[in-house]
């Protein structure tokens, strides 16, 4: 996984100057956390899937923008937007900042409104909101954006509620039956889903 040296020293020096919020900021290093986030650029470099022309990307769940920033790490000049409900998200980002192409937004996936037409949307949190509320993302999806949702059976966390009981279980509570990928990685004591379509 390519990771810009920037990226690491604002990440550490934050870190370093914040242990208030050092557990949960390394939380966002957990293997699977990584595994799950490489999982993302290893399908975003495949030309079956995307093409080269990918200008910005809207990603929900994006944290403290650690995934935004490995993406950037491949894609320097890509419009990013990394959308979480926890205000001091954003906050976190504005010590970490490195880059203006990185935007992070407080705001619900159920009521976040689309400034353009997204190359890619990233749903990272579908075991995180309920069956409602995922349908209205879904439904304000605008048609003919691809899109990358990702979601696990990990049960035993409190904040998932929205879990999955196998990839088939997955793709059906999540509307990606006709996707054009899917797969299950493991995670060791859980498996982490994935799939990859056009909202049609």
């Amino acid at each position: 996984m390519l990771i810009q040296s920037k990226y690491v020293e604002k990440w550490m020096e934050y870190i370093r100057n914040h242990p208030e919020n050092s557990t949960r900021m390394t939380e966002c290093f957990w293997p699977s956390q990584m595994d799950s986030k490489e999982w993302i650029l290893q399908q975003l470099k495949n030309e079956e899937l995307f093409s080269d022309n990918i200008t910005n990307i809207v990603i929900f769940g994006g944290w403290y923008g650690i995934l935004s920033q490995l993406i950037a790490s491949y894609w320097p000049g890509m419009k990013i937007t990394s959308v979480d409900l926890d205000a001091s998200c954003a906050e976190v980002y504005k010590k970490i900042h490195c880059g203006d192409n990185i935007k992070l937004i407080t705001d619900s996936i159920t009521s976040y409104k689309y400034d353009m037409f997204p190359s890619i949307v990233v749903n990272t949190i579908c075991e995180h909101v309920t069956q409602e509320d995922y349908s209205l993302w879904w439904d304000n999806l605008p048609v003919g954006t691809k899109y990358i949702i990702q979601g696990n059976n990990y049960f035993e966390c409190d904040e998932h509620i929205r879990s999955s009981e196998s990839l088939q279980h997955f793709l059906e509570q999540n509307y990606a039956v006709d996707c054009l990928y899917s797969d299950t990685l493991d995670c060791g004591n859980f498996n982490r889903y994935m799939a990859i379509g056009i909202k049609i």
